[in-house]
This record gives C-alpha cells, sequence and structure tokens, in this order.
C-alpha cells in the first residue's frame, strides 16, 4: 500500500484530475485504490461519488474525531475498485474547530492510519487530492502518511513554477517527521506543445526538477478534458478514443513503473 499525495500550491493545475483519472486507470488495471479528497470545493468527491458529497454522512472532517478510523469514512465509488474518503465545504469547515495548538491539525491521518493499517492494506494505491492552500490542515495531514507526492505543473501559464518553492518549503518540515516523503515526479499538465510558451515552460520544468523527477507522461490540453470533468466522469469513461484518456493511461503505466523503482 503506497500513498501518494498531488500536490501544489497553484490552483487550477489539474491536481483533481490528475487525481481522479489516475484512480481510475489503476482500478482498469485492477488495482484497488482509496482516494482522499483533501480539497474542501470536493471536485474529486464529485467525480467518483455515486451521489452528491452533500448528501453522503461520511466525509473527511471525521478523521479528526475521536476514535476516527479510514474505514469508517470510506465509500465505494461509481467506479469498481475505487473507494473514496469525501469532502465538501460543510466537511471542510469542522475543521476550523480544531484548534491550531492540537497536535491532530498534523497527525489526524496518521493516528486515523494506525489505528486501521488493516483496512489501508486492503488497497494497492492511496490517491490524495491536495488544496491548493500551503498552510493548510489537511495539506500537512495529507504529507504527514505519504510515501510520495507527485507536483502537477500547468505548462500553458508563465507563472508554472511560482508556487512550487513554497510548497517544497513545507515539504522539507514534514519531512523531519515523516523521512520515508520522497517526490514521485514532476507532472506536466495542460501542455500545448503548438505553442512557443508551452515548450519553454516544459524546458524551464525539467531544469529546475532535473528531468529524472519530471514523467515523461505529459497531459496535454485537451477539451475532452474539460468536458468530462463537467460530466462528473472520468474522461476514459467519457471518451475512451480522446487524447487525454491516453495520457492518462500512459501516466498509470508511468506511475505504478516508478513506484516499483523506487521499492526496488
Amino acid at each position: 500500500m503506497y500513498i501518494t499525495s498531488i500536490a501544489n500550491q497553484k490552483g487550477g493545475v489539474g491536481k483533481t484530475t490528475t487525481t481522479t483519472n489516475l484512480s481510475y486507470n489503476l482500478s482498469r488495471r485492477k488495482k484497488k485504490v482509496l482516494v482522499i479528497d483533501c480539497d474542501p470545493q470536493g471536485n474529486a468527491s464529485q467525480t467518483l461519488s455515486k451521489v452528491s458529497p452533500f448528501e453522503l454522512e461520511k466525509n473527511i472532517g471525521m478523521l479528526f474525531s475521536d476514535g476516527a478510523t479510514f474505514s469508517s469514512c470510506a465509500v465505494p465509488c461509481k467506479y469498481e475498485g475505487i473507494h473514496l474518503i469525501p469532502n465538501n465545504l460543510n466537511a471542510g469547515s469542522i475543521t476550523l474547530s480544531v484548534d491550531y495548538n492540537d497536535p491532530m491539525r498534523f497527525i489526524g491521518f496518521r493516528t486515523a492510519l494506525e489505528r486501521d493499517i488493516d483496512f489501508m492494506k486492503t488497497f494497492d494505491y492511496v490517491l490524495i487530492d491536495c488544496p491548493p492552500q500551503i498552510d493548510s490542515l489537511f495539506l500537512n495531514n495529507a504529507l504527514v502518511v505519504s510515501d510520495f507526492y507527485i507536483i502537477p505543473v500547468e505548462a500553458g501559464s508563465a507563472y508554472a513554477l511560482s508556487g512550487v518553492d513554497a510548497l517544497l518549503r513545507v515539504v522539507n518540515k514534514i519531512v523531519a517527521v515523516n523521512p520515508k516523503l520522497k517526490l514521485l515526479g514532476a507532472l506536466l499538465t495542460l501542455l500545448d506543445k503548438r505553442t512557443k510558451a508551452g515548450k519553454i515552460i516544459a524546458n524551464s520544468v525539467k531544469a529546475y526538477f532535473q528531468p529524472e523527477n519530471v514523467f515523461k507522461t505529459q497531459i496535454h490540453r485537451n477539451t475532452v478534458i474539460e468536458r468530462s470533468n463537467i460530466a462528473g466522469r472520468c474522461i476514459c469513461d467519457f471518451d475512451e478514443s480522446a487524447l487525454g484518456c491516453r495520457n492518462y493511461r500512459d501516466l498509470a503505466t508511468e506511475f505504478m513503473d516508478r513506484i516499483e523503482s523506487f521499492n526496488g
């Protein structure tokens, strides 16, 4: 069971789209996946849940209560092989009641994980969709329990790397309590190779992270991805012939290969 956070301080870079579509394509490979929606907007929950996340009794806010476990908060998704710990704006507000000095602000997830390790070991992969807020209780908790993290970087923005330094500063602090945390790779998203800007930013990302730390798979700008998000479906479920579907199928393969290489 490997836990991977998908994180970037910058919004609109494809964190949620990557989380949901990567989980879908891993499940298509007969892998069991748990998705933890750490973004109070709850977009991953809207895509994966069988019903509106506002209709679910279970949600991520429960993980910060006494005696909470991951199994008590997880629900089956509309896609076979995927379970979800859902989030929504109401659930997100629960965390406001957690005192700033309360250790649960940092180890709520880890405490729940330790209580429920047998349940967690039933999954091959756990993917955590992180919020863009760098000081978020959810981001801290996600990184504390993660083995790896992925940084989606928008290849179409001149400010693509603007939030990365801040995220890496948080990561460096978390490593003090979670030394196993490693960068699995930066992922270029919303890439349009027809533009000069796209090529420049792609080269800048490789120079910043070093080429070996950047996924070879690139997620190209594709209107079908946007349409599938609007429809509340993963892209390979929405249109299996779309370029975006092929991109995320390739990402699932490279994702598994990278984790395997880290673990010998």
